[in-house]
C-alpha cells in the first residue's frame, strides 16, 4: 500500500476538495441535507384535509396545501450582501472585487411594468475545477431561489448600483408589486382571460401529505408515481420526496412527503 505520508496527503486533498464543493453549493443556495428544504421563505398553511385515520391508533394523515412567499425583503438582501462581502474580504479578495457583490440594475426597462429589474449578485465560492471563472448567485426581490450567472452575463445586462437608497427604492417596489401581481404587468392578458396569473409572483403553493405517513406510504407512492399529472415532455416525473419547512405562526417544523 501507499506510505502513510502519501495516504495522509491524498486524504487531505480529498477533504479540501469536498469542503470546497460544499462551500460552493452553499454559496449557490443549492446545499441540502438529503431532502427538499424550504429555506428563507415564509410558509403558511392554506388548506388542510384529513385523508386517512388509522383504525388501530386513530393517527391521522393529512393533505396540506402550503402557501409559500418566495420574496426576499430588503433588509435580508442587505444582510446577505454584507455577509458575502465580509467572506470575500476575509479570503483576501481585493476591494474592487468585493464591491462587485451587491445590487445590480438592468440596463433596460422590463416592458410589462416599464421599470428595470434589480438583482442581488453575490460571488460564488470557486471550486478547484473552475477557479479562473467568476460566477454570481443572482436573487431577485420576488425570488429567494437563485440562478448562477457568469460575470460577463451580469455585466452585459446589468450595472452595479452604488447608492443603497436608489437600490432600496427599486427593490422595495418590485417586492411589494409582485406580492399580488405577475411579471406581465397590469395589462396581463392571461389574468384578464382567466382571472389570475402567477408568473413571477412571490406566491406559490406546495402540496404535502403529513402526519401518520407509514400506513399510507405505499398507496401514496403508487398514486403519485402512476398519475399522469406533473410529467415532463418525455413522460418522466419525480417521485414523492421528503420536505421540511417551518410554518409561520406555528413553532413546530412541518415535515411531510411532497407530492
Amino acid at each position: 500500500g501507499l506510505p502513510l505520508e502519501d495516504q495522509a496527503l491524498m486524504f487531505e486533498y480529498f477533504a479540501e476538495t469536498l469542503a470546497a464543493t460544499v462551500r460552493a453549493a452553499k454559496s449557490e443556495g443549492r446545499y441540502q441535507e438529503g431532502m427538499t428544504v424550504l429555506r428563507d421563505v415564509r410558509v403558511q398553511v392554506d388548506a388542510r384535509v384529513t385523508i386517512h385515520t388509522d383504525k388501530a391508533t386513530d393517527a391521522a394523515t393529512d393533505y396540506v396545501r402550503l402557501k409559500v412567499d418566495d420574496g426576499l425583503a430588503w433588509d435580508t438582501a442587505v444582510a446577505r450582501r454584507d455577509e458575502a462581502r465580509r467572506d470575500l474580504a476575509a479570503a483576501g479578495a481585493p476591494q474592487d472585487r468585493v464591491n462587485k457583490t451587491g445590487f445590480w440594475v438592468a440596463k433596460r426597462d422590463w416592458l410589462g411594468w416599464k421599470k428595470p429589474h434589480i438583482v442581488l449578485a453575490t460571488e460564488v465560492a470557486k471550486r478547484y475545477s473552475d477557479a479562473r471563472v467568476t460566477h454570481y448567485r443572482v436573487q431577485r426581490p420576488y425570488q429567494v431561489s437563485s440562478n448562477i450567472w457568469p460575470a460577463h452575463d451580469l455585466g452585459d445586462k446589468y450595472r452595479l448600483v452604488k447608492d443603497d437608497g436608489k437600490a432600496q427604492e427599486l427593490w422595495t417596489w418590485w417586492f411589494d408589486t409582485l406580492l399580488d401581481h405577475c411579471l406581465h404587468g397590469p395589462n396581463c392578458q392571461h389574468k384578464m382571460a382567466y382571472g389570475s396569473c402567477d408568473v413571477g409572483s412571490r406566491i406559490y403553493h406546495k402540496h404535502i401529505v403529513t402526519g401518520a405517513l407509514l400506513p399510507v406510504l405505499h398507496t401514496l407512492f403508487d398514486t403519485v408515481t402512476n398519475s399522469r399529472y406533473g410529467r415532463n415532455g418525455k413522460g418522466h416525473k419525480q417521485p414523492p420526496r421528503a420536505l421540511r419547512c417551518y410554518v409561520q405562526d406555528d413553532p413546530t417544523r412541518a415535515n411531510g412527503a411532497a407530492a
